[in-house]
């Protein structure tokens, strides 16, 4: 992800850029005088905008990247919840993140950890000082009742960031974790801001990035409309039931990828290598092109550009059973794209699901146009990374 968005910058700038200078061209063609000259004039002042803007983005990434500094923290707590986190930060966090020890006025021994454990003699805020630490994390998911609060308020008054479990696995990893306490955390977190602003403003620019997007894919509709017909027979289009907000069905569109009857023995999840998906549909579905026709579903309104994979109500069903807050998935429009499909590959297990969730979770929590922004950028990414079934 560290490098997709200046691959990204790069792709957006050659594609907005070819677009206003087609777009100039043609009128130039069919137009004289003034209005040709009106035209070429608003296509520069554009064409310099947008690159003012990519070019500033970009050097705000650079500087950002140059300028991370580890944040150093402590783990309360020296348990097997602080163990696993700490070989979390280690593993997935060591540009991040630098962990100073554990405080924990009840351990007994040290546990053979690579780090030291404070708690015995020292008060918290004491080593919160000597050590430098700029951040407390609470290793164990919404246990409070045994927590040092006094000490953690001194830490707090003294400008030092206190953590739970779930806050700080949520930065570590961008997705939220499927504890049976998650519901504890989510009721009290910051997050889930969907007032009408939001709303209105989410709606806008899709509709206006899908009212481009739908005349420069004609011609690869057409295209891949008759290599669908010419490889196995049945229709170009593939029309299902899906869920969508609040759980509301709707008739989804997308490019057939299967053989038409890839479905008589009943309706069953893609696997690796399915026999079911045609050497035409391969291709599409690592592409990402077979989800281009939903954007006729995000004019109709029943889907967003960016929000959770649409699902069937048969498999919903299921996976609700099976894995806990999987029914919240639905609180907001399912995506073309989103965070879940950009961090994740497709689902095929159970565990995959439930990874997938995590990341629906958070991407529901902390809706708005930065992240819907951020998505898009990986999107590109990982379309040119062929990444995908």
């Amino acid at each position: 992800m560290d490098r997709v968005p200046f691959l990204a910058l790069l792709v957006v700038a050659i594609v907005v850029n070819g677009w206003l200078s087609l777009g100039a061209e043609a009128v130039g063609w069919s137009g004289t005088g003034a209005l040709v000259n009106e035209v070429s004039t608003t296509t520069s002042v554009l064409q310099y905008a947008i690159n003012a803007v990519l070019v500033t983005w970009g050097v705000v990434l650079a500087w950002g990247q140059g300028r991370l500094r580890q944040r150093r923290i402590l783990l309360l707590g020296s348990d097997a919840d602080a163990v696993a986190l700490f070989n979390a930060v280690r593993e997935h966090g060591r540009r991040r993140f630098q962990v100073a020890g554990f405080f924990d006025p009840t351990a007994r021994s040290s546990r053979q950890l690579d780090l030291p454990v404070w708690g015995q003699a020292e008060s918290l805020t004491q080593v919160v000082r000597q050590q430098r630490v700029r951040q407390v994390v609470v290793t164990r998911p919404c246990v409070h009742s045994a927590l040092p609060m006094t000490e953690l308020l001194g830490c707090r008054m003294g400008g030092t960031q206190v953590v739970d479990y779930h806050e700080f696995h949520e930065t570590l990893y961008r997705r939220l974790p499927l504890t049976g306490l998650l519901a504890c955390h989510l009721v009290f977190a910051n997050g889930f801001h969907k007032g009408w602003t939001t709303r209105v403003v989410k709606r806008a620019w899709e509709l206006l990035v899908t009212a481009l997007l739908l005349p420069l894919c004609l011609p690869l509709f057409a295209v891949v409309a008759i290599a669908i017909k010419l490889e196995s027979p049945g229709p170009v289009f593939y029309r299902q039931e899906r869920l969508g907000i609040n759980g509301r069905p709707y008739t989804v569109w997308k490019f057939r990828s299967m053989y038409a009857d890839a479905e008589k023995d009943g309706p069953r999840l893609a696997v690796e290598n399915d026999h079911r998906i045609t050497r035409v549909g391969y291709w599409l579905r690592r592409l990402r092109i077979d989800e281009l026709p939903q954007l006729l579903n995000v004019l109709a309104g029943h889907m967003s550009l960016i929000g959770p994979r649409p699902e069937r109500s048969c498999f919903a069903e299921e996976l609700v059973s099976e894995i806990p807050f999987y029914a919240y998935r639905t609180a907001v429009k399912p995506g073309i794209t989103g965070w879940a499909q950009v961090n994740a590959d497709y689902a095929m297990t159970l565990d995959e699901h439930r990874e997938k969730l995590e990341y629906d979770l958070y991407y529901i929590k902390n809706f708005g146009f930065w992240l819907d922004l951020k998505i898009l950028v990986a999107t590109v990414g990982v379309v040119l990374c062929g990444r995908g079934r």
